[in-house]
């Protein structure tokens, strides 16, 4: 810590405290005096201590030092010469698992595409039959330091990088090759993606890590024994090799875990960083082989035909579909940022408005409720249920609790309260409204009788009237807060995903644009999911509706799916009957007469909730699993739930692998790029395209084949793949 010049001597003890000796001033001998008189004083140093390590720290240390031998490197233009030539020729057959340490990116607000730097790099190789490949000396593992000055030695690499015939592994291929690419180098030949094949393996990984490089490689489920050759853990985290706790100012040590950012480790604990970063290369490997031997061994059934192994399925959809995935988000899309600033004001605008009509009534009650912060559930919850001293009303009832028990605050919850109010009501109602005693008593005209039937619970409970329409009117104000709050953090600022068109208030996707010259061609699916169901199912009714063009009973067979995704139990699930003229209502509930149509669907149900129970995974349409856990385990509740996944899995999970298929087909397709159109976005069962608007009518028609006739040219569904599609500016303007 920098000192003034007038401060003595600093020494530094074995704790690393800092012991600092200093000229007092102001201390007086017995005559009284002032003498200077050097002084002891204490202050704990910024510089960790030894002991911030934990046991568990150290002993991965020493385990993942244990590699250094092995590793070769890399830090200047000859010796990468010499190592690019041997990748290039002698191992030009071998697989390559290569990793990127990456700095300057905030990985949780900046994506890759333009954005990090590599320091480092590593990979391992070997050939199909796991010998690996030997530098010299044993050493097996190439680590190549980029970090001060190493721009030339990067660039050494671009033919090993860029050469199609040399295969490259990868655990997110599509991180490190966005950052590579920031370099000027162009990755050619991915072969595989680790992430992507756990994925396949087994699609339902929530826990032990996920599909991280470390959870992945340190399960025993996953991964082989490991060879002698290398530690028999997996990776490490970097929070385990390089945590240290930071030091309290009284010199103990606290519980937070901090590391050093990249490029302070990489030039500071040198050794170690390279055994740690090359241990990723090794990994990815010693996971990619695990996982091909495990595809290799199941089967690959497609629509109900052998075709192979999943590690086949792999490699005919996955891998070009990995492969089209990066090629887009390099590729990205022009977006208006003035208009997205200009949504966002008014979304804030009408946010505050909301929040203060809230405040407001609210206030009538309890005065301090003009004062609360209207995000705060616990402030919510306290004034709309906390009792008959704490809350504004005496007796407020909702059927929906939080998992400890408290009464939810939940959108769903608060919208049962409110009613279905318009939007553009809550924005005009008056806010004196129910300010004067309503004095039509008990008896209400027929208007408000019927007025009423649109309004929540809150209604009644705040004694109905004007009162009680004006409870939920602001209840109502409370749920249009946590739903504009949604869009700003969900889809405008961040821009990841969009919401429904119906509920696209502020018209997001007019943000998305065309480039000058430039059309967008947007396609979709018309019904997919419920196509889809018609396909697995075979049920004829289902046909029939789509040849006829969508009638009452497919109206009434969208409704039904929409419900029959969360639950089929028709005790909890009634659908509202939508008679022809002349019919009245059923007695028994629509469910059932929809099942008693179709009976084909009630059957697939069964069979699916039957391979959960008994092999514990269903399947799509191109044969990939979601696995279950063993349901004997769980109660009933618990195993509804999952009995209801089994159901819904096959057909959303068919309905991505006919979207993937439509991509590929479209990506295949070189006439497209002859016209100068390229694929820019997918959203769901969504396409966006951009190319010249000269050819865009042409490029559409290429475009709806595609989509209608997925599986190379063809479509092996039994019912036809309706596509939708538009061209325009914008993409708001094209639905």
């Amino acid at each position: 810590m920098p000192r003034s010049p007038n401060v003595g001597i600093s020494l530094h003890d074995i704790s690393n405290t800092e012991v600092i000796l200093e000229l007092d001033n102001k201390v007086h001998d017995g005559d009284g005096k002032k003498v200077k008189k050097l002084v002891v004083k204490k202050r704990v140093s910024s510089l960790p201590t030894k002991a911030s390590f934990s046991k568990e720290s150290v002993e991965a240390r020493k385990e993942v030092a244990a590699i250094y031998d092995k590793v070769l490197v890399v830090d200047n233009i000859q010796s990468a010469r010499t190592v690019v030539q041997l990748l290039t020729t002698k191992y030009k057959n071998f697989i390559h698992a290569c990793d990127m340490e990456v700095a300057n990116i905030d990985v949780k607000d900046e994506t890759p595409v333009g954005h990090g730097q590599v320091t480092c790099f590593s990979i391992y190789s070997a050939n199909s039959n796991a010998q690996v490949a030997d530098f010299g000396n044993g050493k097996t593992c190439i680590s190549v330091d980029v970090l001060d000055g190493g721009r030339d030695v990067l660039t050494e690499f671009a033919p090993f990088f860029e050469d199609p015939s040399i295969k490259k592994v990868w655990h997110n291929y599509s991180f490190d090759s966005h950052v590579i690419e920031n370099h000027g180098i162009k990755v050619a030949r991915f072969h595989a993606d680790t992430m992507h094949l756990a994925r396949l393996w087994d699609s339902s990984r929530r826990t032990d890590g996920g599909y991280s490089l470390e959870g992945l490689t340190n399960d025993r489920r996953v991964m082989d024994v490991a060879p002698e050759n290398l530690p028999n853990a997996g990776k490490t985290s970097m929070e385990t090799i390089f945590g240290k706790k930071k030091v309290r100012k009284d010199g103990s040590e606290g519980k937070v875990i901090a590391v050093d950012p990249v490029e302070k480790l990489q030039r500071e604990d040198r050794e170690l960083w390279i055994c740690y970063s090359s241990l990723d290369s090794m990994s990815t490997l010693r996971l990619y082989e695990s996982l091909k031997r495990k595809l290799e061994t199941k089967e690959w059934i497609f629509d109900g035909c052998p075709r192979g192994t999943m590690y086949d399925f792999y490699e005919e959809y996955w891998r070009p579909f990995g492969a089209l995935l990066v090629k887009m988000e390099t590729e990205g899309m022009l977006v208006d940022r003035g208009y997205l600033s200009e949504i966002e004001k008014a979304a804030i605008a009408e946010r505050e408005v909301a929040a203060n009509k809230f405040r407001k009534w609210a206030s009538k009650y309890c005065p301090d409720a003009k004062y609360m912060n209207v995000n705060s559930d616990t402030q919510i919850r306290q004034l709309l249920f906390g009792g008959i001293e704490n809350s504004i009303v005496e007796d407020l009832k909702i059927d929906m609790f939080t998992p400890s028990g408290w009464p939810s605050v939940s959108g769903d919850a608060l919208r049962s309260l409110a009613g279905k109010i318009p939007t553009e009501q809550i924005y005009t109602i008056d806010d004196n409204e129910g300010d004067e005693e309503d004095t039509s008593g008990s008896e209400h005209s027929e208007q408000e009788v019927d007025e009423s039937s649109s309004y929540g619970t809150a209604y009644e409970a705040f004694g109905g009237g004007k009162k009680g329409k004006e409870a939920c009117n602001a209840i109502a104000a409370l749920c249009e807060i946590c739903s504009i709050d949604s869009l700003i953090s969900n889809f405008i600022l961040p821009l990841q995903n969009q919401p429904a068109l119906e509920k696209d208030r502020y018209k997001i996707r007019q943000a998305f644009v065309a480039a000058p010259g430039n059309s967008l061609i947007v396609a979709d699916y018309g019904q997919l999911e419920l196509r889809i169901l018609a396909h697995l199912t075979n049920c004829k009714s289902m046909l029939d509706a789509f040849k006829a063009g969508g009638d009452f009973h497919s109206r009434t067979a969208m409704n039904m799916y929409q419900h029959i995704r969360d639950a089929v139990d028709e005790k909890k699930v009634l659908l509202e009957w939508h008679p022809q003229p002349g019919q009245e209502k059923p007695p028994v509930p629509l469910l059932k007469l929809w099942y008693g149509d179709r009976k084909e669907v009630l059957a697939w149900q069964k069979r699916q909730k039957k391979l959960a129970h008994e092999k514990r995974e269903v399947y799509t349409l191109l044969g990939r699993s979601r696995r279950f856990p063993n349901l004997t385990q769980f109660g009933p509740g618990q195993r509804g739930h999952i009995e209801r996944a089994a159901i819904n899995a096959p057909v959303q999970g068919s309905a991505a692998d006919v979207a993937m298929c439509a991509m590929l087909e479209i990506e295949r397709n070189t006439r497209l790029k002859e016209l100068g159109w390229r694929l820019l976005l997918q959203v769901h069962d969504e396409v966006i395209l951009e190319g010249p608007s000269d050819s865009a009518e042409t490029a559409k028609a290429i475009v709806v084949e595609c989509m209608s006739k997925p599986f190379y040219g063809t479509n092996i569904l039994n019912v036809d793949l309706a596509v939708d599609a538009k061209c325009a500016k914008s993409w708001y303007a094209a639905k």
